[in-house]
């Protein structure tokens, strides 16, 4: 899945003018879009690397944004409508959806969800879907690098715990694991990488850390010694 830059704009009292510039593609009445903003579809770098590519897809999706609204603002026919729009607020930072992942002591897949397979480390639930983002096939059709996505939601049976052992690395015996990098097939980390989640296991993780620290251990030793404790 790819990355998204979202914007907000706004209408003023008078024209407020944009630059007219080659922003490195080409925009015209048969392919730009008329946005006032740019929400979580505003998504870049589906074909490309997202760890090794991240600065290059960020600003794929800054440079599309200021094209298209470039377009807009000084040659498009409906000009006249976003004479007065400025945008007020542009981020810098794109919002990754998903880059490495890395192994743990489990990798769940999206047979633990769908058969509801329960593990006796469950921690904190995923509630959200399937959630898939692929690229927007007309805005495919229309130009050679897409910047905005779709999205494929496929419900799920129920609340499902992800297990402790997600949240720690296989081969690096201190290393915990947290946010959008924990050990997750593509499919099931679809349905995990929400913040609710993820910030509920970032959770669950510095509760073992304490442990760690209390009994002089490394994570593996959480799960193989002191679950009941973590539980508790």
């Amino acid at each position: 899945m790819g990355l998204s830059v979202l914007w907000t704009s706004i209408e003023e009292e008078q024209d407020v003018p944009f630059p007219d510039i080659d922003w490195g593609i080409k925009f015209s009445e048969e392919n730009c879009y008329y946005l006032t903003c740019g929400d979580w579809e505003t998504e870049t770098g589906q074909y490309r690397d997202q760890a090794e590519e991240s600065e290059y897809i960020r600003d794929y999706s800054l440079m599309t944004t200021f094209g298209n609204w470039s377009f807009i603002k000084n040659h498009s026919r409906r000009r006249a409508e976003w004479a007065k729009r400025r945008i007020n607020w542009i981020s810098q930072c794109g919002g990754k959806r998903e880059s490495r992942r890395f192994i743990g002591d489990y990798v769940m897949t999206q047979n633990d969800i769908e058969q509801e397979i329960r593990h006796v480390d469950g921690t904190a639930s995923i509630s959200w879907s399937i959630d898939l983002h692929y690229p927007e096939p007309e805005n495919v059709r229309r130009f050679p690098e897409p910047f905005r996505s779709c999205a494929y939601h496929r419900g799920i049976p129920s609340y499902y715990p992800i297990p402790y052992r997600c949240l720690y690395s296989k081969d690096i015996k201190n290393l915990f694991l947290g946010g959008r990098i924990i050990s997750l097939s593509h499919i099931a980390f679809s349905s995990a990488r929400v913040m609710r989640t993820l910030g509920s296991l970032g959770e669950v993780v510095a509760m073992a850390a304490k442990i760690c620290i209390d009994e002089n251990i490394y994570p593996r030793g959480v799960y193989e010694h002191h679950l009941d404790k973590l539980k508790e």
